[in-house]
């Protein structure tokens, strides 16, 4: 693979995630609460979508934090460079405990123009 560096059996290219709102190319260390083990991934996609879910890890990545095959666990984020970790706000749950979600844009009628 071209400009992939080789790291342990895994190469970076390989150690990559989807954020919602961090710029791709963004290298985020990952620290599983689960395992204590670390990983540094590089930003390449957009997501996840479901409700409470910040970050989705390659499977690559899940598999040198410890985590794979667990599903969904508690991870910290940590931008390298300021070692803070990340702050995402979660929707606020409903009295019925639904999740709060933005509305979904309306569409245009075939008919109308834009």
């Amino acid at each position: 693979m071209a400009g992939a560096r080789p790291v342990g059996s895994v190469t970076t290219c390989t150690l990559t995630a989807a954020h919602k709102t961090l710029p791709f190319g963004t290298l985020v260390r990952v620290r599983s609460l689960v395992t204590g083990r670390e990983v540094e991934v590089r930003i390449n996609d957009r997501g996840p979508f479901s409700a409470g879910r910040v970050i989705d890890v390659s499977q690559a990545a899940a598999a040198a934090l410890g985590m794979l095959g667990m599903g969904v666990k508690d991870v910290q984020l940590l931008v390298p460079e300021s070692i803070e970790p990340v702050v995402q706000t979660l929707p606020t749950p409903r009295k019925n405990g639904r999740q709060t979600a933005r509305p979904k844009p309306r569409r245009a009628s075939p008919g109308r123009p834009r």
